[in-house]
């Protein structure tokens, strides 16, 4: 950057001083550094991720309806969940079938609380026991993002 400085007749400078410069570099590196991180694709995942764990939970529904068996999504750490067939034995269903693990994109995870939380649903896709709550997080700005599922099978994205 060059700074052109001009001589009026009276000999005084117009132009900037080198405080004035370096006070302008200053904010402008301040508003870079506030304004960067919210261009980040993050809290595009956090919404990506909740989207695609209700879809999930929708197929795990589906195939639940559609099979006439149990299925159920279980959050198995911090950063994956897996989608589950049951299978009846004696008077228990268990799940002992992985048919499909998802890792959350860089940067989402669950709450710690969420770690091994299930839920299951019956052959008419209803949810076996009471009403679930998965809590998604944007660990980097504190967000966060719910998926319901009720115990009716709707699932939500508040």
């Amino acid at each position: 950057m060059r700074v052109v400085r001009t001589v009026e007749r009276d000999g005084q400078g117009e132009g900037f001083s080198s405080l004035e410069l370096v006070l302008a570099l200053a904010l402008l590196a301040l508003a870079l550094v506030i304004l960067v991180p919210r261009l980040s694709p993050r809290p595009l995942y956090l919404t990506a991720d909740a989207q695609e764990l209700a879809a999930n939970l929708k197929v795990a529904r589906s195939f639940a309806m559609s099979r006439s068996t149990h299925y159920q999504v279980r959050v198995a750490s911090t950063t994956q969940y897996v989608l589950e067939r049951g299978e009846l034995t004696g008077s228990v269903w268990t799940f002992p079938v992985i048919e499909r693990t998802v890792t959350l994109r860089p940067g989402v995870t669950f709450s710690g609380a969420d770690v091994g939380k299930a839920v299951s649903f019956d052959s008419r896709g209803r949810v076996v026991g009471p009403e679930v709550t998965f809590t998604l997080a944007d660990g980097a700005r504190g967000w966060t993002q719910q998926v319901v599922v009720r115990v009716t099978g709707l699932v939500e994205v508040p």
